[in-house]
């Protein structure tokens, strides 16, 4: 007779994981100058091809987006 070696493996559960994510929002008031920006803007209300280019300075304070609850 001859003898032929049975091989298995067998999952277990150790032990178990808990991931969890905590939304934070917070409020942040960035202010600060552009030193030079340059806008090229092309007005079709006009003559077209036409181009406006300038540069501005501005100085301004940005809120950002508070985070959509349905995006997880």
């Amino acid at each position: 007779s001859s003898e032929e070696a049975v091989v298995a493996k067998e999952a277990r559960v150790v032990e178990e994981v808990v991931v969890r994510k905590d939304a934070e929002e917070r409020v942040q008031t960035v202010q600060d100058k552009v030193r030079r920006t340059e806008v090229e803007v092309e007005d079709d209300r006009r003559t077209a091809g036409s181009t406006t280019t300038g540069t501005t300075t501005t100085t301004g304070t940005t809120t950002p987006r508070m985070p959509d609850p349905d995006r997880r």
